[in-house]
């Protein structure tokens, strides 16, 4: 299991944020991503994540910004 966060446009080299709006969990995972309504930040932190950027349609996934 990992992260994909797309970004419309560039993200930046050194930090960058996502809106809490845009993280979609399915049913099935939200005993293991959420409590009482609230995500589990930590636990999301916790998975790899591949950052992508969404330019022009299409989506370019920058494989050197991968982290574990």
């Amino acid at each position: 299991m990992f992260n994909l966060l797309v970004r419309a446009g560039r993200w930046s080299d050194r930090r960058d944020e996502v809106s809490i709006g845009r993280i979609y969990i399915t049913a099935e995972q939200e005993p293991e991503f959420k409590s009482a309504g609230a995500l589990n930040l930590e636990r999301l932190k916790s998975l790899p994540a591949i950052f992508a950027e969404e330019t022009n349609g299409n989506v370019v996934v920058n494989k050197s910004r991968t982290r574990r």
